[in-house]
């Protein structure tokens, strides 16, 4: 039997001996200096197009050329204005009253108007990719003037925190009279609800400003950065600040401070991102770094939001196991729960992550929050917890299969065969067939001859290529649940192949799926629930569970009003539901990768600083949030010194990485 340590150093010879590729930024001989840019890295989808319409694979800075009309800062409990400058219900909930900043404008020079929001919201907010959510709960949009404006919302949807939630974070209005614009030059006509999906799709509509061939007039945003370059490999893109900003001195006072220049450096591994931050190449930094107190001590410029223990906070994304409910025996709750009991959740939090991590609540709400402590109820996890207990997990796949030589088979499941699954699709399973008979039970063998059975086995967990700590997670998880005679296949696949195999695609072409990007501890609470219903696949219901009762939860959530002893009854209904189905199994809360260095620029936010929440430059769920950091941020006057062209890191770096990774293979991590 292969010993722990060694199957760990495995494990680490495996994901350090993948492919190493680094970009190494240089500056741009022409015109920009070190010290006048912020360079970010973390946002892993690489610039494919700036249509906000469609988030998948935006390009990371279309999130400052158009604005949202608020942001919610946790770490206060308070509203930043952005487009909008006031929000607030009427009395009853059955109005919310909205006001727009008097200077607001387009960059044409075009007032920013009542009518522009009314008409974002109903076309591609509605209509589009997030497909009638708006007008669901939204009996009339009156406009006041051009900006003032309120909505008559539906009775059954007073005071609904999803329409509230469409005017806080991400949802970023844009100019009418420009899209029509662009709608006639493509089909004829204005925008409208038959020609949307020629022109917002974005295989049609990449809205690249930097296309030579791309009218000026076409040029028209409320941010205040434009694009300025991308590199031919897509490795760099930059962006410029408008000089004539209207939200200077209307909701910053700091406008002369925020950098010129952004950017947005990519790579294909977190090694090769995390060279380029040790060596003060990254400003604003969303990466996963293991034991990065090693780097705090080396390098005085290099920050986390507190530097100690944790380092990262236990508020991203939830690292969750994901099963395709639409593949059986995945849609079986018995069969998540074995997996679950099967996980050595220490070992892996202090392999893959230097210790960071800390299990997951088993439902799903988490006490380490801000947004969700107060609704947080431990009854549910000393009744439901699972933990790493190998005997239960053959256990319960005793329970529910046959076990002939060592491998699982599931009990009869002729039934399940040409019969619907979640979501209401067919059942669908590639690993299925007649079970021969084994002459080592001759009991049941006429029984069995003629049942279909399901093989626990082969099955590939796919996640991205580069993803270093999740790579090393779904390696070992595949070591662990080879103790319960399962085998399963850590699959590496490019970013654009993993969103269009699973986060993106509604057939769920996968059999398990490592994610991170969902529920998080750190979502308001509607908003961390309502990711876990909906469409499949479409950045929300990604196992494809289907669950009348916690649908109706949380539509009673969505209206209940906040602080009430029925909103945490509701809550506490819908954490029980999840411990008892775990649609998907919950590892842990990832670290919140927010780092930063401030030998360029000062001003970032952290636990000593709290002027928002930590703020990772991946955060695209909130990009009033990103925004706000870079209204906060100013140079030190620092004179940069550009990295010197040609000079090999990469390979210096993955020497050294090695040395540092397999010399924590039994160490634990510094408390």
């Amino acid at each position: 039997m292969i010993t722990m340590n060694i199957k760990k150093t495995i494990i680490y010879l495996l994901i350090l001996l993948l492919p190493i590729t680094s970009y190494t930024a240089k500056a741009q001989a022409q015109t920009i200096n070190r010290e006048d840019v912020v360079w970010c890295a973390g946002y892993w989808a690489a610039p494919t197009h700036w249509n906000p319409a469609f988030w998948g694979g935006e390009a990371w800075g279309g999130f400052f050329m158009y604005v949202p009309m608020f942001e919610w800062n946790y770490q206060t409990d308070s509203l930043i204005p952005m487009l909008g400058e006031t929000m607030a219900w009427n009395e009853d909930g059955s109005e919310l009253h909205i006001t727009i900043h008097d200077e607001a404008i387009w960059s044409d020079g075009v007032s920013i108007t009542s009518q522009d929001v009314n008409w974002t919201f109903n076309y591609f907010y509605d209509m589009g990719q997030w497909g009638g959510g708006f007008s669901k709960r939204v009996n009339n949009f009156v406009i006041v003037d051009d900006k003032e404006f309120y909505l008559e919302m539906k009775p059954e949807y007073y005071y609904s925190r999803h329409i509230w939630n469409y005017f806080v974070g991400y949802y970023k209005v844009l100019p009418q009279h420009t899209w029509d614009a662009i709608s006639i030059f493509y089909s004829g006509a204005p925008l409208n609800a038959s020609n949307l999906w020629t022109l917002a799709y974005w295989d049609q509509f990449t809205n690249n400003w930097l296309d030579p061939a791309f009218p000026a007039a076409w040029k028209v945003g409320s941010g205040p950065y434009v694009p300025y370059f991308v590199s031919e490999t897509k490795d760099k893109q930059i962006y410029k600040k408008v000089d004539t900003w209207w939200g200077d001195g209307v909701i910053t006072d700091g406008f002369a401070g925020m950098p010129t220049y952004i950017g947005q450096l990519h790579y294909t591994t977190n090694f090769a991102m995390n060279e380029a931050f040790a060596d003060n190449q990254i400003d604003w930094y969303g990466g996963y770094y293991p034991r990065i107190w090693e780097l705090l001590a080396v390098n005085p410029n290099i920050h986390t939001w507190v530097e100690e223990d944790p380092y990262f906070l236990p508020i991203s994304g939830m690292i969750e196991i994901v099963p395709n409910h639409r593949r059986h025996p995945f849609d079986q709750p018995w069969l998540r729960r074995a997996l679950a009991y099967g996980i050595n959740y220490d070992d892996l939090s202090e392999v893959s992550a230097s210790g960071y991590l800390e299990k997951a609540r088993v439902g799903f709400v988490d006490d380490r929050s801000l947004t969700q402590d107060d609704y947080y109820d431990p009854t549910i996890e000393a009744t439901y917890a699972v933990d790493f207990n190998l005997t239960k997990a053959r256990e319960i796949l005793a329970e529910h299969c046959l076990e002939i030589g060592g491998k699982w088979y599931t009990k009869n499941s002729t039934a399940w065969f040409n019969t619907t699954g979640a979501g209401g699709d067919p059942i669908v399973d590639d690993y299925t067939g007649t079970l021969v008979d084994d002459p080592l039970t001759p009991d049941n063998e006429t029984e069995l001859a003629d049942e279909t059975n399901v093989l626990l086995d082969d099955w590939d967990i796919i996640v991205p290529y580069g993803w270093s700590d999740s790579m090393m997670q779904t390696t070992l998880l595949a070591t662990y649940w080879a103790d319960l005679g399962i085998t399963t296949n850590p699959t590496f696949v490019e970013y654009g192949q993993y969103l269009d195999l699973g986060v993106q695609n509604e057939a769920s072409n996968f059999d398990l799926m490592h994610f991170c990007m969902g529920f998080a501890p750190a979502n308001e609470i509607y908003e961390g629930f309502d990711k876990l219903v909906g469409t499949a696949n479409n950045w929300e219901n990604w196992t494809a569970w289907e669950s009348p009762e916690f649908g109706a939860l949380l539509a009673d959530l969505e209206v209940a009003v906040k602080g009430t002893t029925e909103e945490w009854n509701i809550v506490h209904d819908m954490q029980e539901l999840l411990a008892i189905e775990m649609p998907s199994i919950p590892i842990a809360p990832n670290g919140y990768w927010y780092g930063f260095n401030d030998k360029y620029w000062s001003g970032w936010a952290n636990e000593l600083n709290p002027y928002i929440q930590p703020v990772a430059p991946w955060e695209a769920g909130h990009t009033g949030a990103m925004l706000f950091v870079l209204m906060n941020l100013s140079p030190t006057g620092v004179v940069g010194v550009p990295p010197i062209p040609g000079f090999g890191l990469g390979v210096l770096f993955f020497s050294g990485l090695a040395a540092v990774v397999f010399s924590i293979i039994r160490v634990k991590k510094r408390k």
